[in-house]
């Protein structure tokens, strides 16, 4: 299936992405440069959307996280090992030197103790929005989603970029 994704620099407040759902529908998405998200559905030809919500970056990253399909639990108890303030998600992208590069995901070597996670790869030329294939190496290039405790996500991120 061909996916195309259609993308506009709005000066002063970021880029607008736009993707073709059935029936006429179309999906809007603003990123904006403050972290905020935009998110709009509209029908056929018209300029005001059906829906329409606003996200923090917080919540976009746990929404991307959700339709890439990673799987991972919300602490609602009263457990104290790690609250999901605990954790962040970061997208990094890597460079010629990166230790990722010429490895599968799973083979990545991350910080020892650090208990991160790598969640996507992202690679601009395949048709997917998230790389499906394990056994395809990353490459420069490549864009990184990866969970880990916040006290140890940018040690995490250094060490991914190399």
């Amino acid at each position: 299936m061909d996916v195309r994704v259609r993308e506009l620099r709005l000066p002063g407040i970021g880029h607008r992405y736009e993707l073709s759902l059935d029936n006429g529908r179309r999906l809007i998405i603003v990123v904006q440069g403050n972290g905020r998200r935009e998110i709009s559905i509209l029908s056929g030809v018209r300029d005001e959307p059906d829906v329409a919500a606003s996200l923090t970056q917080d919540q976009a990253v746990a929404v991307a996280a959700i339709l890439t399909g990673a799987r991972y639990s919300i602490d609602t108890s009263d457990d104290e090992r790690t609250s999901t303030s605990e954790v962040g998600v970061e997208t990094v992208t890597l460079n010629e030197r990166s230790p990722a590069v010429g490895r599968v995901a799973r083979d990545v070597p991350l910080l020892r103790d650090s208990e991160a996670a790598i969640l996507a790869v992202i690679r601009d030329e395949t048709p997917e929005l998230v790389e499906d294939d394990a056994t395809q190496p990353c490459k420069a290039g490549d864009r990184i989603v990866v969970a880990a405790r916040r006290d140890r996500l940018d040690d995490v991120i250094r060490q991914l970029v190399g």
